[in-house]
């Protein structure tokens, strides 16, 4: 099966002789899932830009259609389950034989996983504050991630733990509780949640879970 997959690979990127480039596909957090207004697709491949030698892992999608048939984009790819961030690669070769293939570049933001740690908030807390429910050992994680939810809908907003001001950080350290207090949050929300994560993030920004 490895074989088969980096012979594909291999004819994909022999035969795209020349790249365009489109509007982004559009990824669903929610459900690992890449969508994009293409059609007459015969072959895909979707693979994490790293800077470095692609390998195995570093592909997180492919497909090829049937004979007679072609893949659907705009009923999403399914990318492996919690995609971290980052800067990925869609490579699509045509059932059209004179279509030249197209490489679409597109992000991934800062969006929760399940291997997130979901952090306890203090009640009354003003302004807004988290703290782990049993102790971590804090060297591990790299992120935090928070959610905002106002009328059903959740903005996700990740930062380096790094970046985070000395005193907003406590106890930090092996086997220790870690608390974390937002200011500045001037908006009004249904609800606030907060996650820690291994993930060193690639960059800022926001994802909107619909």
């Amino acid at each position: 099966m490895k074989k088969i997959i980096l012979c594909m690979v291999f004819a994909l990127c022999a035969a795209a002789s020349a790249n365009a480039y489109a509007a982004d596909p559009v990824y669903n957090d929610a459900t690992d899932t890449v969508t994009a207004d293409e059609s007459g697709i015969k072959t895909v491949i979707i693979t994490k830009v790293t800077g470095e030698k692609l390998e195995d892992k570093d592909i997180y999608y492919m497909d090829q259609a049937l004979q007679g048939s072609t893949l659907n984009a705009a009923l999403g790819f399914a990318m492996k389950k919690d995609t971290p961030a980052g800067t990925y690669k869609m490579t699509l070769r045509y059932d059209d034989p004179t279509a030249e293939n197209k490489t679409i570049t597109f992000s991934v933001a800062n969006q929760v996983k399940s291997a997130d740690l979901l952090m306890t908030p203090l009640t009354g807390s003003n302004p807004p504050a988290f703290v782990t429910t049993d102790a971590v050992n804090s060297s591990e994680y790299k992120s935090i991630k928070v959610g905002f939810t106002k009328n059903g809908a959740t903005t996700y907003f990740g930062c380096n733990l790094s970046e985070l001001e000395v005193s907003e950080v406590s106890l930090l350290g092996e086997g220790a509780f870690l608390g974390i207090q937002l200011d500045d949050v001037t908006e009004a929300y249904d609800s606030i949640s907060m996650y820690l994560s291994k993930d060193e993030l690639t960059k800022k920004g926001v994802t909107n879970n619909d």
